[in-house]
């Protein structure tokens, strides 16, 4: 991968869930390759590259499992 494109240390990635009751859960997902599902990965993606430069694009990966009603998954990454 070329050097601008974050690496798995440099992103957290959290599943941010819209309660009933008005309030957030925010759930911080691993790095696939620790363990379980679900977790996510940094992969080069070709249809990314007209909104990244690098074309990278973060995927999680649910096990088969859809995602959570109410929920989206946010990521922020460093690329320093």
């Amino acid at each position: 991968m070329p050097a601008s494109v974050p690496d798995a240390g440099t992103c957290v990635v959290e599943d941010v869930t819209l309660n009933m009751d008005g309030t957030t859960t925010r759930k911080t997902l691993p790095k696939c390759g620790a363990g379980g599902t679900p977790c996510w990965r940094v992969v080069m993606q070709q249809s990314c590259t007209a909104v990244t430069p690098q074309g990278t694009a973060i995927v999680v990966d649910r096990g088969g499992q859809s995602t959570p009603p109410n929920t989206v998954t946010a990521a922020t990454c460093s690329t320093q």
